[in-house]
């Protein structure tokens, strides 16, 4: 069932600020192990749990990738008074290491046995901040 997006919410157009590629060959965001696909249908204006997110085209690139060692991107969307922001944001996999003894069970050429253990709970993954007209500022660690 399609549920369409909700009056209430407005997509955000950041496309200006996408620097990165979903889709590129062994990036941290190329599509999951075991090839679900899912990130393939995010494409252009779509309404998750009636919340609309507009999502880059595969054609160019399509994400904000933010990594550790580079300047904030900041995003000025709108003149408008805001009452909620809220992100789409997927995180890389990190690798699991094996203790000695231990070891993957799936044959070598399945997509299960790369050892992917996802991401621990409680790990700072992000840091967003939000600035408000009167200049003060509010830092949430994702």
């Amino acid at each position: 069932m399609i549920i369409p997006p909700s009056p209430q919410f407005k997509a955000i157009d950041l496309t200006d600020h996408f620097n990165a590629h979903r889709a590129m060959p062994h990036s941290e965001m190329a599509e999951g192990s075991a090839g679900e696909g899912w990130a393939r249908s995010l494409v252009g204006l779509q309404s998750l749990r009636s919340i609309p997110f507009l999502f880059g085209q595969w054609s160019n690139p399509d994400v904000i990738m933010l990594r550790p060692a580079e300047a904030a991107t900041q995003i000025s969307p709108t003149s408008q008074t805001l009452t909620y922001v809220l992100f789409a944001q997927a995180v890389a996999d990190r690798f699991d290491d094996v203790p000695p003894g231990f070891g993957g069970k799936a044959p070598l050429d399945s997509p299960f046995s790369k050892g992917v253990a996802a991401n621990s709970l409680g790990n700072v993954v992000s840091r967003y901040a939000i600035q408000y007209a009167d200049g003060t500022e509010v830092e949430t660690p994702i």
